[in-house]
Parts: C-alpha cells; structure tokens; sequence
C-alpha cells in the first residue's frame, strides 16, 4: 500500500480544474497530495482494513463490490503525511468519485473514506516554495535542521496558530494562501465519542490523536467550518464546533472562530468568490470561543413557519393548538398579534394563562387581551372565569394564585418574554425558596396543555435556541413547533450615553436641554428606591 502511494500520479483534466481552478489550490501543492485514480487504485485505496468482510480468497463481498460499483468512474484521492507515524505518508484519506453514489435516505455522498478504519485528519504536504512564503508571512525562520524534519514538524516547533476547517480541499485552499490549516473529515471530526455499550449514553469526549500532536506548546487554534443556511445543520456544526472546542480550551489552548459571511459555502469558494483581502478581512475579526459561545447562544435556527420583515406584526396565523415561537423586535406588536385569538378563545369558553417575569408586563398584556391580573380576579365580574395572568413567582400551588395545573387542561398558554422567563425562575432570589415547587408546576402544566389539544405560545425579542430546547424539552414535545421570526430592525438605533457620577445634577442638566429640545428619553439608574439619592 504505501509503495502506491509513494508512486508520482497526475490528475486528469477534470480532477485538474476542480481543485486547482475551482478551489485556488497552488498546482505544486496540488500534484503532492491529490492524485486520480481508476477504479483499481480506488479500490486498492479505500478497502485495505483487516476488519473487512472477505470471501476466502481474499475477494470483497459483493455486496461492497456492488455498493461501490461506482468507483469505475474513477475520481481523485488525497491523503497527506500522518503525524503518529514521523510524518510518513498517511495511508487513510479520502477519495472524490467522478460520479458519487447515493445513500438509503437520498443523500448524495460526495466523499468516501476507507470503511472500517477510523477517521483521521488531512495534513497535507507543504512545497519548499511555498513553505518559504508561508515562514515569511508569520516572521519565523527555517533553519537546515527543520527543513530535513519536514513543514509540520517545523509548525509543531514554532508554535505557529493553526486553521481547522472541513475537509483536504478547503486546508489546501488556505495553505495555498498561507495560512496553516488542518482538514478534519467532518464537522465532528475533530473529537471522539465514548459510549455505553448497553446504554448508549455518552461517556466521555476526546480529542482526536492528530489533534493532541498539535497540543505539544501552548497554540492558537482557529475553526473555520462551511457556511450553512439549513437551520438543522447550522445546529449541527455550532454544536460539534463547541465540543471540539472546549476539549481544546479544556486543554489551555485559545480557540476562535471564523464565521463566513456566505452565500460561498466553505472557505476555497469564498477566497475564489471575494478574494483573498475579504478573508484576511474573515480572519482578523475571528471571534474567541467565549464571545463566539455568548453571540451564539441568541440564535434561533430553527426553520421558521412564517418569516417577516415588518415593523408591525398584525394579526397572525398561529394554530390553534401545539406550540407556537414568536421572535419579533421589542415594540413590533408581539402582543397585538395574538388579540384575535385571545378573543375567539375567550368567546368560546376557552381559558387563557399569561406567564411572565414582571407585574408591570403581565398586567398590561392582560388589559390589552381581556383577561384580568391574578391580584384583580377577586374584584372583578369575571374572576379567572376567561384565565388570568401572573408571574412565574405564583406558579405554585401556596401563592395567592394556589396554582393548580390541572385546571388548564385545553387552555392556551402564553409565555411572555420567555427568554427572561427562564432566567427569573432559575436565578432570581424572588424565586428561591419555591423555586422547585415552580419547575414542578411548569413541567406539568405544558405537558398538559398540549396534551389536551391546548397552545402554548412562546415570545421574545431574543428568543433562542437555548429556551426554545429547554421548552420543548420540559414540554416532551417532539414536534416541530409553528414558528414566526421577525427579521425587522429599527433604521435608527437609540444614543445612550453613560453617566459615572454618583451626583445626579450632571444628568439632571441634561435631561432638562434634551427635553426643552423635544427629544424622549428614558433615564436608567441602579437604585431601586424612589426615597434613594
């Protein structure tokens, strides 16, 4: 096997300009490490594991012949050098069939890997030339000694920061440009999971050995993983691009993250695309794990039902049962939206929850929809006869609202700026000391509700991935949910201005000139107490 590998190979004309026209792939860096193959090599490439099932002569299955009959198009291979074995010439890798096949669900798969062998990474041979540019770029000396070691030896040495990416083409796209970047096969590969064998339940996680190399001196790291637009994918990548992530930071390591603007998917065709400035540009502006973790954590990726662009929601379709996700711009009528709805529930005998974190909001979603305020409900006409809102303090059966989920069967639920919902319950000391008769309550009632063909509907400004897994989660809701996003934005944002004084006459002054020019403003101050300075 390794005296193939070794053997020189050329690319045919079509391999040629896929990766050296298509992905900016330097040609001297092309012809080290890809190499087409006929259906032979690619045979003799892919199937070399011992664990393979064979006839007694040694022959495949025919089933694996006939699985990958499609290898008889040829198509081109790539490999690298392999970091456990001194750099040597790596024997596993992957092979890009002219012609791909199509898995049992309708995929294409565009990539083979060698079955029954585990995935490695792709470190790819580096030209003389072009790892003389690459020294000069990062201000690092070659001395004689570490040209004889080889690129990654010398990397390994200096300390150098390193780009993870997906896949051979997009690391030799950027080697290209110069900078150092390591292919992992796929988004999770640059991990391994331990798994209970009986069970299934994860165990543990940890770093793939080609990575760990890489742990020898304390490295920047960098991932730079495709640009998706399916929100289960954008999931799937931000998900494994945080464990792998956090086994680095686990480690001591810095981590950031190059976010692609798009619509180019991965970073060869965007280099093509926009140019090698508009990455430099990607690269400079690269957020760390900690600040990447906190901007992701307000993202909403699930696919929406409805998607606006609006600064007025109006009326909206919501069904008239499940659940229902409203992420909308403060101020764009999130609470009008659903007047119509309340009313037609209300005319028909059907009960209304308001859930919230503050009295102030609670009550006047309440007035606006026509139900009353759980303190109001003894002196009014309809008592909690329509529903009644309250803060998620009251969610338990010994407050004044003696909460009983069971009375809610059918009803709609509206869960009114979930986001701090969520927050308040599990950090407020307003909440400590029935904070688990509140769980208990909340994991009953939405069950219930939806259950009993009821609604529940979840709005915020900033609705995210995180509630909206947590709500389904607590709801044991396995459906897909009805979903509204709001992609409006005001043309014009606020101007704030930070006064750090502990005197207010400053601020008072100019309040007063703000006023007599007409403007509106809104003053934010840390006491709570009128009687306060």
């Amino acid at each position: 096997m390794a005296s193939t590998q070794n053997t020189p190979s050329t690319l045919t004309e079509l391999n040629f300009y896929e990766i050296c026209q298509s992905s900016a792939i330097r040609e001297d860096l092309a012809l080290l490490n890809f190499h087409s193959l006929d259906e032979e090599l690619a045979f003799e490439y892919l199937f070399y594991s011992e664990r393979l099932d064979r006839r007694n002569d040694g022959r495949l299955r025919d089933k694996d012949l006939w699985a990958y009959r499609h290898l008889s198009d040829g198509g081109w291979w790539c490999s690298g050098l392999d970091p456990l074995n001194d750099w040597q010439p790596m024997t596993w890798g992957c092979f890009k069939p002219n012609v791909p096949r199509h898995s049992m669900d309708g995929k294409l798969i565009k990539y083979e890997h060698p079955p029954k062998t585990p995935m490695r990474a792709f470190f790819l041979d580096v030209p003389h030339d072009l790892w003389t540019q690459i020294s000069l770029l990062y201000h690092v000396s070659i001395s004689e000694e570490e040209r004889l070691q080889g690129f990654w030896a010398w990397v390994v040495a200096c300390n150098l920061p390193v780009i993870l990416c997906e896949g051979a083409k997009k690391a030799a796209s950027l080697l290209s440009v110069g900078y150092i970047a390591v292919g992992l096969p796929g988004i999770s590969g640059g991990y391994r999971s331990i798994r209970d064998s009986i069970s299934g339940d994860l165990m543990s996680r940890s770093l793939i050995p080609e990575l760990q190399c890489l742990l020898s001196v304390s490295r920047e790291f960098y991932f730079c993983f495709d640009y998706e637009t399916k929100p289960k994918t954008i999931r799937d990548v931000r998900n494994n691009l945080k464990n792998t992530s956090r086994l680095l930071v686990g480690e001591g390591r810095s981590v950031n993250v190059i976010s692609l603007p798009g619509p180019e998917k991965g970073a060869d065709d965007f280099i093509v695309a926009q140019g090698l400035d508009a990455f430099v540009e990607c690269y400079q502006s690269a957020a760390d794990f900690s600040r990447w973790l906190c901007d992701n954590q307000s993202q909403l990726t699930y696919e929406p039902t409805l998607l606006l662009n609006q600064e007025f929601l109006g009326s909206l379709p919501i069904p008239g049962q499940g659940m229902a996700l409203i992420k909308s711009p403060k101020g764009t009528g999130k609470t009008q939206g659903l007047v119509s709805l309340i009313r037609e529930a209300t005319q028909t005998g059907r009960r209304v929850l308001v859930i919230g974190h503050r009295i102030q909001l609670v009550r006047a979603i309440c007035k606006e929809i026509g139900i009353n305020y759980i303190e109001d409900v003894r002196e009014s006409e309809t008592g909690s006869l329509l529903g009644y809102g309250l803060c998620i303090d009251s969610l338990h059966p010994t407050s004044r609202a003696r909460f009983n989920a069971q009375d809610w069967k059918g009803a709609i639920v509206i869960l009114d700026e979930f986001e701090q919902v969520v927050w308040h319950v599990l950090n407020s000391s307003t909440c400590y000391e029935n904070r688990v008769n509140i769980l208990e309550c909340l994991r009953e009632l939405l069950p219930l509700v939806l259950n009993t063909r009821g609604l529940v509907i979840a709005q915020d400004a900033d609705l995210s991935d995180v509630s909206v897994d947590y709500l389904r989660a607590v709801s044991s809701y396995g459906e897909i949910p009805w979903v509204c996003i709001n992609e409006w934005k005001p043309p014009v944002g606020c101007q704030t201005t930070f006064y750090h004084t502990k005197h207010p006459t400053y601020l008072l002054l100019k309040a007063d000139d703000f006023l007599d020019r007409g403007d509106r403003i809104i003053l934010h101050v840390d006491s709570q107490k009128d009687k306060s300075r």
